[in-house]
């Protein structure tokens, strides 16, 4: 289903645009190159989150790690991470990403240590993680135009119309 594609490149791109310059690398999970200061996205779990809306639409709940890593030459290398992983935490708690599929703001997120250490790899890590509903497949309710005002005839034949 495309809305789980627009979904990550939706988190990506509000990634990208909130750091600007800032970050080196923001990717989908496991990108072919990798420079720091990187965010790294993954879906690391989908299933679904109750009932079908009212629409037919079925509501998947979408588990979300992003990985924030950093240089081990990054001074305070410690609390950077955590400042990075804060201000990613900090830009998701609200966010629909600016998708009509997105159905709840970011629930449970956390931070985690990610499995990356600067002596063995050069770079360490944050993981920040937050599960979001987001609304699948095609509504069965199609609307071509949007109602935009409403006729009354009242008792005395006059008719009244209102705008919304």
């Amino acid at each position: 289903m495309s809305e789980i594609n627009d979904y990550l490149n939706a988190v990506i791109a509000g990634i990208q645009s909130h750091f600007g310059p800032r970050l080196s690398t923001v990717a989908p999970y496991r990108p072919d190159s990798l420079r720091t200061p990187a965010a790294l996205v993954a879906i690391e779990r989908m299933e679904q989150a109750g009932k079908a809306a009212a629409d037919g639409r079925l509501p998947l709940g979408v588990s979300v790690a992003v990985h924030c890593i950093l240089s081990h030459k990054t001074p305070n290398l410690q609390l950077a991470l955590d400042s990075f992983a804060t201000e990613v935490a900090v830009l998701a708690q609200n966010n629909y990403w600016e998708l009509e599929c997105v159905n709840d703001v970011p629930q449970q997120i956390g931070i985690l240590p990610g499995e990356l250490t600067p002596d063995i790899h050069g770079v360490d890590s944050r993981v920040v993680l937050w599960e979001q509903r987001i609304l699948i497949g095609q509504g069965i309710y199609e609307f071509d135009t949007l109602i935009d005002e409403f006729h009354f005839t009242g008792p005395d034949g006059e008719e009244t119309v209102i705008h919304v």
